[in-house]
């Protein structure tokens, strides 16, 4: 898949998404997670790779299509068609659900305690074994083992600074809901109790 197209795809679908719309660097760190988990999933259709910057994972040829753009957000005009397929489309659309809601620096920050940025040079690609080694041992990586959002429990990204002090069972149960819908709803109602929180403070 084109990195360029698929970069397009993420700007059109999921912009709404991002409070601040989607700048470079947050495009960057969301095509890198998009090919870490494609990756654990067996398949390989995000073209070109990543390498080891300050940041975290940078593509070259998104940074310099995309690098006028300087920390503001991407808006694009005149958009193509991404040619994708259900499987694909279901992967990319699944990852970024799971990611879009993290701020760039949050997501940088996340690649940085990461063992494949880490093992990297300056510069240097982060190689395909190391992403594989390392995500495929994750708790995320379970929802690609196989990928079946409809049948399988759904294990979301890790909050390490709050599993920190758990045990592993008590950060296991937190961890793992029946399926991906039960989670979603489970975030739907926490943000609905939120609001009415805020709310009823705000009368005060």
């Amino acid at each position: 898949m084109d990195v360029i197209a698929l970069s397009e795809y993420i700007v059109r679908q999921f912009s709404h998404q991002s409070p601040d719309g989607i700048t470079p660097m947050k495009l960057q760190k969301l095509l890198y997670y998009i090919k870490v988990w494609t990756l654990v999933a067996g398949h390989q259709f995000v073209q070109g790779n990543f390498e080891h910057w300050d940041y975290g994972p940078v593509n070259r040829q998104v940074y310099n299509h995309y690098k006028n753009y300087g920390n503001s957000a991407i808006s694009l005009s005149k958009l193509d068609e991404l040619n994708i397929s259900g499987v694909e489309k279901e992967l990319v659309d699944f990852i970024l659900e799971n990611y879009i809601s993290f701020d760039a620096f949050t997501l940088s920050a996340m690649t940085h305690t990461e063992e494949p940025w880490k093992k990297t040079q300056s510069n240097e690609p982060i190689s395909d074994e190391l992403i594989i080694s390392y995500y495929g041992q994750q708790r995320f990586a379970k929802n690609f083992q196989p990928f079946d959002l409809s049948n399988n429990p759904f294990y979301p990204i890790e909050n390490y600074s709050f599993v920190i002090d758990m045990t592993e069972k008590d950060a296991q149960e937190i961890t793992e809901y029946p399926s991906y819908e039960n989670y979603k709803n489970a975030l739907h109602d926490a943000e609905q109790d939120f609001n009415e929180q805020w709310s009823n403070l705000a009368t005060i």
